[in-house]
């Protein structure tokens, strides 16, 4: 009986940290802000319906504590999506949590999308910016992506 339940506590505990691992693989370790890809080897996320979504974060100057999302995804099918981002605060184990939800652009097809965000005032901490959308795949309406940009530090 003891051995049961030493297994399935240890069976928790490696989802537990495989999922704070896996959480944090796109939120990369530099604190100075950019885009997912400046640390994935310029690789996009890629998501559902053939999307590839590059999120950034970025100061408002050196020494600032205002931070703006810029939104960049490639929807090589022209399908309608809405794309959203929110600020995600990093824990110092490198777990997230949603500290401002900055909303959605509206809905569009175009092939190629470039957008900036309003700027937020979080305070002290390190954050990212984590991205997704809106839309129709496949007959399934929902909402997909997930990708987080670079760490972004505010002192």
């Amino acid at each position: 009986m003891w051995l049961k339940k030493l297994v399935q506590v240890a069976a928790v505990a490696a989802v537990s940290v495989t999922t704070v691992g896996l959480g944090a693989t796109n939120a990369s370790a530099t604190s100075n802000g950019g885009c997912r890809s400046d640390n994935t080897n310029g690789q996009w996320a890629q998501e559902p319906g053939g999307f590839l979504l590059d999120p950034c974060v970025w100061k408002e100057s050196t020494g600032s504590a205002s931070l703006h999302p810029e939104l960049q995804a490639i929807n090589p099918n022209g399908i309608n999506a809405d794309y959203c981002a929110q600020l995600l605060a990093v824990t110092s184990t490198g777990s997230t949590y949603q500290v401002h939800d900055f909303g959605c652009t509206g809905w569009m097809t175009y092939n190629s999308v470039d957008t900036y965000m309003p700027w937020h005032r979080p305070g002290h901490g390190t954050y990212v910016v984590q991205m997704g959308y809106w839309a129709t795949i496949n007959g399934v309406y929902g909402y997909y992506g997930g990708a987080q940009s670079a760490r972004l530090y505010i002192d």
